[in-house]
């Protein structure tokens, strides 16, 4: 639970044993950027772990489009977090690189580490992606059960398809249905 708290560092690292006296504005703030940081911290844990989630469920989604909208839901609060999570990082530290460097009397420098933020928004890129995939498998995609069923062929709906697709079946040593393959139209003909 690290928070950047510039007037500790001071404190800690150049004056040790010295204290300051703060404005009350200050001190606000600093209580604000530690709320801040606390909730962009809690956003990036939260939104890892259900992206972590994702990745072992998100495949269930394939064999039956039931589990896509709640998967989407799920892809689309973790999209959320990550992007918030960023968006509060990026915001955050730049005011602080902006305060830092515009104090001339203080005589310190202040950068932005470009690897950190590209690493930051390349996750919740990624996380973007996911959700607009799994949203397009709720929505608009066949899943493997509804293409071996027959309900659906090949991204296409069953009833569009004016000659019906008769399916073969047996029965199994147990008394169940199998099905054992289809006949397409033009090989009845």
């Amino acid at each position: 639970m690290y928070w950047f708290n510039p007037v500790a560092i001071i404190l800690n690292e150049l004056l040790a044993g010295a204290t300051i006296a703060l404005p009350s504005s200050v001190v606000t703030t600093l209580s604000l950027v530690k709320i801040v940081s606390n909730v962009m911290f809690g956003f990036f844990i939260t939104g890892t772990i259900l992206a972590c989630f994702c990745i072992f469920v998100t495949p269930v989604a394939i064999y039956s489009r039931w589990w896509s909208l709640p998967l989407s839901i799920l892809t689309f609060v973790t999209a959320l977090l990550i992007v918030v999570a960023s968006v509060i990082a990026t915001v955050m530290f730049s005011i602080f690189k902006n305060v830092l460097t515009s104090q001339a009397g203080l005589n310190i420098s202040a950068s932005l580490g470009l690897q950190m933020m590209v690493f930051m928004w390349i996750g919740a890129g990624g996380c973007l992606i996911g959700f607009v995939i799994q949203l397009g498998l709720s929505c608009c995609c066949a899943s493997r059960r509804d293409v071996e069923t027959g309900r659906r062929k090949e991204g296409k709906h069953a009833h569009e398809d004016a000659s019906p697709v008769p399916v073969e079946e047996e029965k199994n040593s147990e008394g169940r249905r199998r099905w054992i393959g289809r006949k397409r139209a033009s090989e009845e003909d």
